[in-house]
C-alpha cells in the first residue's frame, strides 16, 4: 500500500451458504482481514480506504456474511473517527458476469441449466433481486472511489432493472431456446432475502444512477455463451 492513495478491499469469504457452516474462519477473514487492512493502509499514509461491502449488510439476512459486513463497516468509521482515513463504503447488489466464482448464483445456475436443464431454486419464485453487471459494478466503483462527492460515505452500486426470479428462469429460457425445469425448494430458515436486503436505518445510503448499463438479457446472454464455451472445452456438453 506504500504510495498509494487509494485502496480498494474487496477480499472476503462471500458464499452465504458456506459462511453458515465456518463462522469463525469468516471472521477471521473478513473482519480481522479488513482491520489488518485498515492498519496497513493507516501505516502507510493511503488518502482512502474503499471497501467493498454488500446490500446484505443493511439488513438481518445473510447469516454470518452480513454480521461480518456490518462490523467491517463500522471498523471503517471508526478508523476514520481515530485516525482520520478516509473511506468509501460500496454496498453491492447481486452482482455477476463472466469470469463469475463458481459459487455465484447465476454462474452456477446457467451451467447446471445447460448441462441439465434443471435447477433447483431454495427460495421463492417472487424473489426480487436487482442484478448489476460487473462491469457496470466496476466502472461506477472507480468512479465514485475518485469523486470527492463519496467521502466518508455509504454508496449501494446496484441493478436499475428489479426482476422476479421466476422472470429470470423464463428469460433464459428463451435464451437458451429449450425447455427448463425449475424447481422451488424454499429452506425452513432464510438466510437469502426475499423482497428487499434492506432493513430500517438511520444512516440512509446514497444511491447511484448509472447514465448507461449493460441489460440483463444482454449480460445473461454473455454468461451462457462463456459457460457454454467453458463447457465445450472440458468435453461437458
Amino acid at each position: 500500500m506504500r504510495g498509494c492513495e487509494i485502496v480498494f478491499h474487496t477480499a472476503a469469504v462471500a458464499d452465504i451458504n458456506v459462511v453458515s457452516k465456518i463462522p469463525e474462519k469468516t471472521m477471521e477473514i473478513n473482519v480481522l482481514g479488513t482491520t489488518r487492512c485498515l492498519e496497513a493502509a493507516k501505516v502507510c499514509g493511503v488518502k482512502r480506504f474503499v471497501f467493498a461491502s454488500s446490500v446484505y449488510a443493511a439488513g438481518n439476512h445473510g447469516s454470518f456474511y452480513s454480521i461480518s459486513k456490518r462490523a467491517c463497516e463500522s471498523l471503517c468509521k471508526t478508523y476514520y473517527e481515530e485516525f482520520g482515513l478516509e473511506f468509501t463504503i460500496l454496498r453491492y447488489g447481486s452482482l455477476y458476469g463472466t469470469e463469475a466464482n463458481h459459487w455465484n448464483f447465476i454462474y452456477g445456475m446457467c451451467k447446471e441449466l445447460l448441462t441439465t436443464g434443471k435447477y433447483t431454486y431454495t427460495s421463492s419464485p417472487d424473489s426480487l433481486r436487482e442484478y448489476i453487471n460487473i462491469l457496470d459494478a466496476s466502472r461506477e466503483s472507480v468512479n465514485i472511489a475518485l469523486s470527492h462527492e463519496f467521502v466518508n460515505k455509504t454508496v449501494m452500486i446496484a441493478g436499475h432493472q428489479r426482476m422476479k426470479v421466476s422472470e429470470l428462469f423464463t428469460m433464459i429460457e428463451e435464451i437458451i431456446g429449450k425447455k427448463i425445469e425449475v424447481n422451488y425448494a424454499p429452506k425452513s430458515v432464510q438466510t437469502h432475502y426475499h423482497m428487499t436486503a434492506y432493513s430500517f436505518e438511520p444512516d440512509v445510503p446514497i444511491r447511484i444512477n448509472m447514465p448507461h448499463y449493460i441489460d440483463i438479457s444482454e449480460g445473461i446472454l454473455e454468461c451462457i455463451k462463456s459457460i457454454n464455451d467453458e463447457l465445450q472445452k472440458k468435453g461437458n456438453i
